[in-house]
């Protein structure tokens, strides 16, 4: 009980923190028309790999909207451009999952794992698929799950088989994104 109130109160400063320097600093709109009008696209796009493959706290949101004008300048159709963003994403993912394998293999890792979160190793092995469809779908780190993934040894072949929902995902929140915003 005592590990999930101090969690809460984790997240609830860095809400604060995150909503204080949003609202008196600087918002992130302002830090992603920036990043739009200052930095070629070859670093955005590694900035996202590189996000989608360590903890993912970059929503790929932002990256499918600047797609748009990036496919204009291009001079190519927007659906190409979220089409490489989708398989950068999932490769991501594989890329944290195979991290995940890796790390699990240090002894302090694997102490931790298996004595001290034993539970949690079991229940992610368990329910794993579901986790890893949830992250890919909805607003998750989903670098983060498929970094557990590997980390409890869940089957790789069923992490590339889910993970294809996260290309899906990001169809359907282009099409959300680009249409109904």
């Amino acid at each position: 009980m005592r590990n999930i109130v101090n969690l809460t109160l984790i997240v609830i400063i860095l809400v604060v923190v995150v909503y204080l320097i949003e609202r008196y600093i600087i918002s992130t709109k302002e830090v992603f028309i920036h990043i739009v009008d200052n930095v070629e696209p070859l670093y955005v796009y590694l900035l996202f790999t590189l996000s989608e493959s360590f903890l993912g706290l970059i929503p790929p949101d932002l990256f499918i909207v600047w797609s748009e004008p990036q496919a204009i300048s291009f001079g190519i159709n927007k659906w190409w451009l979220v089409a490489l963003l989708a398989v950068l994403s999932y490769l991501g993912g594989l890329l944290s999952f195979l991290i995940g394998r890796k790390t699990a293999k240090i002894p302090v890792v694997n102490n931790w794992l298996l004595v001290k979160n034993q539970k949690i190793f079991i229940y992610l092995q368990k329910w794993g698929g579901f986790f890893i469809v949830t992250a890919a779908l909805f607003p998750l780190p989903y670098s983060m799950v498929t970094l557990l993934a590997g980390m409890t040894s869940y089957p790789i072949r069923w992490l590339l088989v889910l993970g294809i929902f996260r290309i899906v995902r990001f169809f359907v929140y282009a099409i959300f994104l680009f249409y109904i915003f």
